[in-house]
Parts: structure tokens; C-alpha cells; sequence
């Protein structure tokens, strides 16, 4: 049965992605809001997933706000974070102007087509107070390339298992990747088809600052050193308003 990106996954989302240290991502956003806005309050997490950065935000001291497009994530998030998250999508996010800080993490902008991510940048800037923080990672086409280009794994635990693969289109600049989730003693078989497309740092970046955006670093990793092509994941760090 194939179904939305992140519908039947939700459920075990946190633990295919177990790998991924929030707790040091968080931190290091953290260390930019301190950098470049020490007086952050109010964050809203767009594509905020099921919620785990969004805790830990809050666990530090931080008002936080999330949004999803999928129903199954938004709710595991609103299930962390009571009151604080809904279902939108990042391009038309039902929010007024006033955050502190916009995040958009872990490959998110990724799933967007040209013109979606513009209208995604116009709407961040939009519900950002003036001299607000935009912080949002991509990976590059060499990361892709070397971890994600062909490959397939199966994750299995006692009540259920996921297969997945993925390969890169290199001529469309489309990274695929494709789950198969069974639980046991079920029948039925869910399939997601996950595409993103892998963007050219300066892509981006034109398309940021298009939107009213002044770029205050591109960062390699969760480092302040100069990110660029042969990283493997760098974060953006613009601020609405003049530097």
C-alpha cells in the first residue's frame, strides 16, 4: 500500500533515525542563537518531525512552536509538546509575525521544488520579528553521492522492520529513497517514496536572500568553519533585516 512520505513511518521514525545525536544538533543551535541573536525566545521548528528538537529547545529554556505537513508526525510532536504544534505546510504556515527564530532542519528544504522553497523563504521571513535568526542545513551533492548514491539496509526490531534503499539521480539532481515497513504478523506492507532534490549551495543561498534574507555565515557540519561543496552538510544562518 503505498501511502505519504512519513505516514506509516512516523511510528518509528525515532527509532530508524535512533543515529542522529539531537541533543549535540540542538546545542549547536543553541550556540548560534547566542552567536547572533542572544536574546531568542520564541522558536517555530518548520518541519519540526516528531518533535525531539523541539523538546529539547524547550528543555532549554526556549518558547517553542512546530509545524508539520504530515498528520502521523505533527501529532507524535504535539504528543511532546502539547499546545505548541500543528499540521501545515512550511510553505503557507498558519502563523503571525514575531519569532525570535526560524529553524528548518535535518533535510527538510530538500523536499521542496524552486519555486515551493521560495515561497518557503518568503514565509519564513514573513513570520520573523524584525532582525529575526533563519538557521536551516541542505547536504551537498558530494554527500549524497558518497553515502546515499546506492544504498539499502533493513531495520528490524521485534514487532517491526523497514527496508530501505536509495539512489541518486544525478542528471535531475533527485535523491530517492524508498521504505518498505512490515509489521509482524501483518500482511500489509507500506511504502513511502521519498524525493528530494540536492540544491547548489549558491542555489540557495540567491534563493534566501531573494526573499529579503542577509546571509551571516554558511557553516560546515555543526562547526562556525566556512561551509561549501565538499562538505558534507552545512547550516545557513541569515537574519531578516540588514546585518
Amino acid at each position: 500500500m503505498d501511502v505519504p512520505p512519513y505516514e506509516a513511518l512516523a511510528p518509528f521514525y525515532d527509532e530508524v533515525m535512533r543515529h542522529v545525536d539531537y541533543k549535540e544538533w540542538m546545542e549547536y543551535i543553541d550556540s548560534i542563537f547566542n552567536r547572533y541573536r542572544p536574546r531568542t525566545t520564541t522558536v517555530l521548528d518548520a518541519g519540526c518531525g516528531t518533535g525531539k528538537g523541539l523538546r529539547l529547545l524547550r528543555g532549554m529554556g526556549y518558547r517553542v512552536f512546530g509545524c508539520d505537513r504530515s498528520l502521523a508526525m505533527s501529532k507524535s510532536a504535539a504528543r511532546r509538546c502539547r499546545q505548541a504544534v500543528c499540521r501545515a505546510d512550511i510553505t503557507a504556515m498558519p502563523f503571525a509575525k514575531g519569532f525570535d527564530a526560524v529553524v528548518c532542519l535535518f533535510d527538510t528544504v530538500h523536499y521542496l521544488q524552486p519555486d515551493q522553497m521560495d515561497r518557503f523563504f518568503s514565509e519564513a521571513h514573513r513570520v520573523l520579528s524584525p532582525r529575526g535568526l533563519f538557521v536551516f542545513d541542505v547536504v551537498t551533492e558530494r554527500h549524497v553521492l558518497d553515502c546515499w548514491a546506492d544504498c539499502t539496509d533493513l531495520i528490524r526490531r521485534k514487532r517491526w522492520e523497514a527496508v530501505r534503499w536509495s539512489w541518486f539521480d544525478r542528471h535531475r539532481s533527485i535523491q530517492h529513497t524508498e521504505f518498505d515497513i512490515f509489521l509482524t504478523g501483518r500482511k500489509t506492507i507500506w511504502r513511502e517514496s521519498h524525493r528530494q532534490r540536492i540544491y547548489r549551495l549558491e542555489t540557495v543561498r540567491q534563493a534566501a536572500e531573494k526573499a529579503g534574507f542577509f546571509t551571516r555565515g554558511c557553516f560546515e557540519d555543526m562547526t562556525f568553519r566556512t561551509g561549501g561543496e565538499r562538505s558534507d552538510r552545512v547550516h545557513f544562518v541569515m537574519r531578516r533585516g540588514p546585518a
